[in-house]
C-alpha cells in the first residue's frame, strides 16, 4: 500500500515538472514575441524590487530605461508610475522611479506616481482608476518582456485599452531561471483564479 502511494506521488510529481517547464517554455515564447506598440495617453511603468539600500533592481532599471526611451520618441506625454513599498523597500517604488526619471530629464509635470499597489493586477487596476480620473483613454504598458504577456491579459480583463512596451530582462542563467519560474507559477495562478 505504501509502495504504491510513493509511486503514485512519483507519478504526479513527474507530471508536474513536466507540465512546469511546459509553462516555462511559453512564458519564454511570449518573451520574445515582437510587439506593436501604437501612440498614447500616457505609458503605464510597472513597478519591480527596489533593494534595501534604495538601488534599483536590475529588471526595474530596464523597464525605467524603456520607458525613457518610449517617452522621448513621443510614444506619449505622461509616465504613470506603479508601485507600492514591500517590507524590505526603503522606499515605494512609484518614487524611486519619479528620483530615477527626474534625474534623466524627464520634466515633473510628466510623471504621475501610484504608489499604493503590491502585485500587477493592483498596478493596473489603481492606474485605471487615475487614468479615468484624468481622462485618459490609451494607455502603453512597459515591463520586462518576460512579464508582459500576463500584464496584458489582466489589462484586458481590465477592459483596458493599452498596448504593450517590453523592456530587455536581466542577462545570466540564475536571472533567466528566477524570472520565468516565478512568471510561470503567476500564469498557473492567474488561470486557476479565472476557473474557479
Amino acid at each position: 500500500m505504501i509502495r504504491r502511494l510513493w509511486k503514485c506521488l512519483g507519478i504526479l510529481a513527474l507530471i508536474g515538472f513536466f507540465c512546469g517547464c511546459g509553462v516555462m517554455a511559453l512564458v519564454a515564447v511570449a518573451s520574445g514575441r515582437r510587439r506593436t506598440t501604437r501612440p498614447a495617453d500616457c505609458m503605464i511603468v510597472l513597478g519591480c524590487r527596489v533593494r534595501p539600500d534604495a538601488t534599483l533592481s536590475t529588471s526595474l532599471l530596464y523597464r525605467l530605461e524603456a520607458a525613457l526611451e518610449g517617452y522621448k520618441s513621443g510614444l506619449a506625454p505622461l509616465l504613470l508610475l506603479s508601485g507600492g513599498r514591500g517590507k524590505d523597500e526603503p522606499v515605494a517604488e512609484a518614487h524611486a522611479m519619479r528620483d530615477w526619471l527626474l534625474q534623466s530629464g524627464v520634466p515633473q509635470q510628466a510623471l504621475i506616481v501610484e504608489a499604493r499597489s503590491s502585485n500587477t493586477r493592483e498596478n493596473l487596476s489603481f492606474s485605471q482608476e487615475i487614468m479615468r480620473k484624468r481622462g485618459l483613454e490609451r494607455a502603453i504598458v512597459v515591463t520586462n518582456n518576460f512579464h508582459l504577456e500576463r500584464a496584458l491579459w489582466i489589462c484586458r480583463d481590465l477592459g483596458m485599452d493599452v498596448t504593450g512596451f517590453p523592456a530587455r530582462e536581466p542577462l545570466g542563467p540564475k536571472a533567466y531561471f528566477y524570472n520565468h519560474f516565478h512568471e510561470s507559477g503567476s500564469w498557473v495562478l492567474y488561470y486557476l483564479k479565472k476557473w474557479f
